[in-house]
């Protein structure tokens, strides 16, 4: 019930540094949408078309930017999403890429919940998208060739997906044990 404080990226940070290692910051990026641009995706927030909140202007958001650009050697910003659930039919449902059964949402949607995200990333300073993706809520599926979302995370410069495989939706079966890859994107089993 609180927004993300400096010191929770701080935490993050300080972490990977005493670790010698780069921790996955798996980005939500609602409180981060300065601009309201989530009003033009009504399936992505519990508000819809009316989606607004408190921390938009709080001077938090420049700070925990600035720690997160100062400590990219000690963490590692990965797309997760912009509110987590879906919102298509007024309710929530689980979760924002796929659904329980890894069924991707609808392609034309998921295009712009990544341009949402890019530009989020951008308004606050914290670079291009990053070429990692954890599903929300794992949901996921492999093996649909260029009609999963695979394809749509390659065209985006998205090249990794780290996901458990004992939860992800499989059409076809993962070439290996741990790692599977389609249109050119490799998923690592989590």
């Amino acid at each position: 019930p609180r927004p993300h404080v400096p010191a929770d990226y701080a935490a993050i940070a300080q972490l990977g540094r005493e670790l010698n290692m780069r921790p996955q910051a798996a980005m939500m990026l609602c409180d981060w949408d300065r601009d309201l641009l989530l009003r033009d995706l009504p399936e992505a927030t519990w508000m819809g078309a009316d989606w607004d909140h408190p921390w938009r202007q709080h001077p938090h958001l420049d700070e925990a930017a600035s720690i997160l650009n100062r400590s990219a050697d000690h963490l590692e910003l990965v797309v997760h999403g912009l509110a987590h659930e879906w919102w298509g039919t007024g309710s929530m449902e689980r979760a924002e890429w796929a659904t329980p059964d890894g069924q991707m949402r609808p392609r034309h949607l998921l295009q712009r919940h990544l341009e949402v995200y890019a530009s989020i990333l951008e308004r606050n300073g914290l670079g291009s998208l990053p070429d990692i993706f954890v599903p929300c809520a794992f949901n996921h599926s492999f093996g649909e060739d260029g009609e999963g979302i695979h394809r749509l995370l390659a065209d985006h410069g998205i090249r990794y997906v780290s996901t458990p495989f004992n939860g992800m939706r499989q059409t076809k079966a993962p070439q290996t044990d741990h790692i599977a890859i389609e249109c050119g994107v490799m998923t690592v089993d989590r």
